[in-house]
């Protein structure tokens, strides 16, 4: 909380200038990439555990039920393993790496080791990226810069997450002048 309070009265003080807050924007939408992609998943703690996945799914299994009944991934498992639309940028890189080598209903045939556990992974579709326009992500732009002129390192790209209703957040994570890693989660705070 002090770190928040801290972070919002810096950049209070310190705005970004227009023209550093449209280079963050390009520089945001190239981490993302000019591609989304429509993945499911099924996360287990062993790669012996993925490998029999695999090979069930080699069988005939059926993607969706294995994900319900194996998966350790609370925001997917009931999902069938749905992850939506997302930018690969907006995955760890071993993920997004694999994602990128498949082909539209291809499942990964090696286990996918992130630092989550071991992931099969399922290619659904892809679509052109659809990046937010730069006046939902301004703000956004804003801080990180102000973050980066405070001595910050953000040493991942944040990445938006737009909630029904159109808010953005984002999970933020910094790199402090000592070289500590911190995590700042619903970045920027809702503006009131």
């Amino acid at each position: 909380l002090l770190v928040n309070t801290y972070l919002e009265n810096f950049i209070k003080k310190n705005p970004a200038s227009e023209a550093d807050t449209k280079a963050e924007y390009e520089k945001f939408k190239q981490q993302l990439g000019d591609k989304e992609y429509s993945a499911r998943h099924i996360l287990v703690a062993t790669e012996a555990e993925a490998k029999d996945i695999i090979a069930q799914l080699g069988k005939g299994g059926d993607f969706a039920k294995l994900a319900k009944d194996k998966s350790k991934d609370p925001g997917s498992k009931d999902k069938g393993g749905d992850l939506g639309w997302f930018p690969a940028g907006a995955m760890v890189k071993p993920f997004a790496d694999a994602l990128a080598k498949l082909q539209k209903g291809q499942i990964s045939q090696t286990p996918v080791q992130t630092q989550f556990g071991w992931h099969v992974i399922k290619l659904e579709d892809t679509r052109a990226a659809q990046p937010l326009a730069y006046d939902k992500v301004k703000a956004l732009c804003d801080d990180t810069n102000a973050l980066r002129r405070a001595g910050y390192n953000v040493p991942f790209e944040p990445v938006p997450l737009v909630l029904p209703g159109g808010a953005t957040y984002l999970r933020l994570y910094l790199m402090d002048p000592d070289g500590n890693l911190m995590e700042i989660v619903g970045w920027p705070p809702p503006k009131g």
